[in-house]
């Protein structure tokens, strides 16, 4: 053997070496945790008016003239793969509100957009209708178990849909809002 003394391990030096190093990783991630500054993040508004009413020379479309006060549009406004007009919102209290229009019936507009149930089965239940001041009086109220509320009315051939947590007032308030053009 060479001459230097060999370490001799214990399991109760293990379990020390492991506490130690553990409390070290605690320590740090305390410090630094208390260390950082997080912005709030808030997304950057969009104009949607103009695609809205770029889209608008083409077909009819429901949109909103304008937002509730602190609400905010987080895109453009677009047309997804099925062809639907997409506009997504953000409350004052940083709730999701969607606006979907297309040419789909309403169960599948649900299933499609804001039910999470895979394929197009839907758990939400359609509650009744429900008659808002506005170019889109006559709506469907659906329901997601544990979700969203969902609005929808005819606008023309196509069916608006308004959904999302912030609370079914808040969606009323945006319907009163819509126009068509």
């Amino acid at each position: 053997m060479s001459g230097g003394k060999r370490y001799e391990s214990s399991p109760a030096g293990l379990v020390g070496a492991m506490i130690v190093t553990l409390a070290v990783v605690i320590g740090f991630v305390a410090f630094r945790g208390l260390n950082r500054d997080n912005p709030a993040y808030r997304p950057e508004a969009h104009d949607y008016l103009k695609s809205a009413g770029a889209y608008a020379e083409n077909r009819d479309l429901a949109y909103p003239s304008r937002l509730p006060d602190g609400w905010i549009a987080t895109q453009d406004g677009k047309v997804d793969a099925t062809g639907a007009w997409v506009l997504d919102l953000l409350t004052d209290q940083q709730r999701y509100v969607g606006l979907r229009e297309a040419v789909l019936e309403p169960r599948l507009m649900v299933a499609t957009y804001a039910d999470t149930k895979s394929g197009l089965e839907t758990d939400a239940t359609l509650t009744g209708p429900v008659t808002i001041e506005g170019p889109v009086r006559n709506w469907q109220l659906w329901q997601v178990p544990g979700g969203d509320d969902i609005l929808i009315g005819e606008a023309g051939e196509e069916h608006v849909m308004l959904f999302g947590s912030p609370g079914l007032d808040r969606l009323k308030e945006l319907a009163r809002l819509l126009v068509v053009r």
